[in-house]
């Protein structure tokens, strides 16, 4: 049981270096070895219903000095306020596709559902599909033509940016376009990325859609693996955690309500991806919850152990091991004095 994320993070670098026997000077002092540590970095696994769950235990990680990678099954940019930018590289370079260009006009203001409906009649019906003269078919009335005119200015002028100027000039264009925050770490990320294709906008797209669906994860590496449920499919540790074993979270509660027959079937569902993510580990098996945690961004709130936890043998688990303190034995030397 851990109090909230951070101090769940906490635990589990703590067990980390306990299993590793410690990572630096001040931890190795943190421990009694007595025992041989035959566990390294990649024997090590710390899975998760959500990958907004990753954040904590990165920083604690990052804080040890542990390293590790993040295992996805969606590419970091395809997610978030990185999402946004990377649906306009498509659109510029002509490799976006209807879900693309309904999820750009779905930020502007004064298009609403019924108007994204009739946009997405017009994409169908039209025999030019997506290119660069696509706006010019596409009509709506009131407010929400006034808001397609605006996405139609913004369009002609990033395309004007882009023939002209490097990628990452256009990543910052529309940075400031939306007015998103230029220090975020993802959005950082993409645009040093687009660094190294200077001016080529349509091979840093292609680039994007190629690995916009693959899965990172490098077996060699001697680091700690996180990653989600979903993506630990085929992957084994000596040692796992599975962080944030509460209620509504695993299983995670559907955002929209679903009848009975649809929630039974769900968590069946969320049953067999906690089976999955039990048996990744070879060993060890770690399970934390917290008492209070922020699911979705907004206020913390108080946690309940997941029910899932009642149909495991919990029986066959023990309490986590503690770090001791080393013992300090006495130097077997004597200091002779001076005219002994």
């Amino acid at each position: 049981e851990c109090a909230n994320p951070e101090r769940e993070a906490v635990f589990i670098a703590d067990q980390i270096e306990l299993q590793l026997g410690g990572t630096s000077h001040r931890s190795l002092d943190r421990f009694d070895h007595t025992e041989t540590c035959s566990v390294s970095f990649r024997d090590i696994g710390v899975l998760y219903r959500t990958s907004r769950q990753a954040t904590a235990i990165g920083k604690v990680l990052t804080e040890r000095g542990i390293p590790f990678q993040l295992v996805d099954l969606e590419a970091f940019y395809t997610k978030g306020d990185c999402r946004l930018l990377y649906s306009w590289i498509l659109l510029l370079a002509g490799l976006a596709e209807t879900n693309h260009i309904l999820f750009l006009l779905d930020r502007e203001q004064g298009i609403g559902n019924n108007s994204l409906w009739k946009v997405q009649s017009q994409l169908h019906q039209s025999v030019h599909g997506v290119n660069e003269d696509l706006f010019s078919s596409i009509t709506l009335e009131g407010p929400a033509g006034a808001a397609l005119e605006h996405f139609r200015s913004l369009y002609a002028r990033l395309r004007t940016l882009a023939q002209e100027q490097p990628v990452e000039t256009v990543l910052r264009a529309l940075i400031d376009a939306y007015q998103l925050d230029p220090q975020d770490a993802q959005l950082v990320r993409l645009r040093d990325l687009a660094l190294t294709f200077d001016r080529s906008l349509p091979a840093f797209a292609a680039h994007l859609v190629k690995f916009s669906d693959a899965v990172l994860y490098d077996a060699r590496a001697e680091v700690v693996t996180l990653s989600t449920l979903h993506a630990a499919k085929g992957l084994e540790f000596a040692v796992v955690f599975i962080a944030g074993m509460e209620e509504n979270l695993v299983p995670l509660t559907p955002r929209l309500p679903l009848a009975p027959a649809a929630y039974a079937e769900h968590l069946e569902e969320e049953r067999r991806l906690l089976y999955v993510g039990v048996t990744r580990a070879i060993a060890t098996l770690y399970l934390t919850w917290c008492h209070s945690r922020s699911v979705f961004g907004g206020r913390d709130e108080n946690r309940q152990p997941s029910p899932l936890l009642a149909e495991l043998p919990l029986a066959s688990f023990s309490p986590p091991p503690e770090s001791r303190p080393a013992v300090k034995r006495k130097p077997a030397h004597r200091q002779l004095s001076l005219f002994s």
